[in-house]
This record gives structure tokens, sequence and C-alpha cells, in this order.
């Protein structure tokens, strides 16, 4: 190949994306988290985790405002 042509693709299995985010994690957390087995899976629940908290804390607010919203409306409707 030339410098101006494409490389062809190669689809990544499920083993090379783990692999492949676990250096990355390991890049995050440098070199003492070699010998933490389970230190990749730590930083992906602590990163979904946080991303992921905010909707969690609007679909509860929701929630309770929809559950506030049906006691009235059955308050209402039926004297309670």
């Amino acid at each position: 190949m030339t410098a101006g042509q494409a490389h062809p693709s190669v689809p990544l299995t499920g083993d090379d994306g783990a692999s492949l985010v676990n250096v990355a994690f390991r890049g995050i957390a440098g070199a003492p988290s070699g010998t933490m087995p389970l230190a990749g899976g730590l930083i992906a629940f602590a990163l979904v985790s946080h991303s992921v908290r905010s909707a969690v804390a609007g679909s509860a607010r929701e929630i309770r405002a929809l559950t506030r919203d049906v006691r009235a409306a059955f308050g209402a409707r039926y004297g309670r």
C-alpha cells in the first residue's frame, strides 16, 4: 500500500474490544492498577454510574410527581 491508500478495516471481536477498553482504563489508572484484577471494571462502573446519575435522579423526581398527581386525582374523585 502507498501512503495515500486506506488500510483495510478489520472487524473487532468482543475480546478485542474488551482488551482495548482494559488497556485504556489501565492508561487512566496507571501502572499500579495492573495488580488489581478488577480495576478496569471498577473504573468502567464509576464512569457509567456518574454519567447515568442525573438521568436516574430526574426519573425518580418524575415518578414521585406522578404518584403525587395520581393520589390527588384519586382523592378528589373518591373523596379521600
